[in-house]
């Protein structure tokens, strides 16, 4: 049975290390996405009109780069990240070798996280056949201080997911893309979410400025399959 990731028409998920990228107010349907990946205008998709309006206005403020203003509780506590992880015991090898991934992590090597010190690395994306079909991977960076990719193969998972049209605002290699930027009272983000080759992805980082932005469209440029 194929499985289906909710379309991109709201907030990014407030937790690092939850496997939902995109997620909607639960009393409302989540629109079903086809296998692999579609772009879609909000009209084309069955949600209430007022989750419709809201999403118009955050959308024409992410085609402007502009900073949305949240709740803190949607917004990772990157301060926290690194303790917390630690705490799990748990390294990407660890992962590999204990056969917890069904898929190979994306390299890295032409990026600007190659070498850079690896926080922590968890399971992420579906769990499907006694393995998971992605993984998050949290990095320290000299100029954003952290870096976080998720990555869930949908491919491998028989999964899908559609991008709302109105909430495109950037490129990777050819692969529509949103960057957004998100502030609450004492937490922020810069995100990066986008489909390629049969994996979602979505780069993540504290800073909320035109340079956090351009970093991770580089890293996302030259992330390798």
């Amino acid at each position: 049975m194929k499985r289906h990731l909710p379309a991109m028409v709201w907030l990014l998920a407030a937790s690092v290390t939850s496997l939902p990228l995109l997620a909607a107010p639960p009393e409302s349907p989540a629109p079903r996405a086809p296998s692999g990946f579609s772009l879609r205008s909000i009209d084309e998709q069955e949600l209430p009109p007022a989750m419709k309006e809201d999403i118009l206005a955050r959308a024409r403020l992410i085609r402007e780069h502009k900073v949305l203003s949240v709740d803190d509780s949607r917004l990772p506590d990157f301060a926290a990240l690194e303790a917390e992880h630690r705490s799990r015991g748990r390294a990407l090898d660890q992962l590999i070798a204990n056969k917890k991934l069904s898929v190979s992590p994306a390299d890295l090597g032409a990026t600007s996280l190659r070498g850079q010190a690896v926080v922590e690395a968890l399971p992420h994306g579906i769990y499907s056949k006694d393995a998971w079909t992605g993984v998050s991977r949290v990095f320290h960076h000299p100029a954003l201080r952290y870096v976080v990719l998720e990555e869930t193969n949908l491919a491998v998972a028989g999964g899908g997911v559609t991008f709302s049209k109105e909430m495109i605002n950037a490129d990777v290699n050819g692969a529509p893309a949103t960057l957004m930027k998100r502030q609450g009272a004492d937490r922020s983000e810069t995100s990066l979410s986008w489909y390629a080759g049969g994996v979602l992805y979505l780069l993540r980082t504290p800073p909320v400025d035109d340079k956090a932005g351009a970093e991770l469209l580089d890293i996302a440029r030259h992330i390798r399959q």
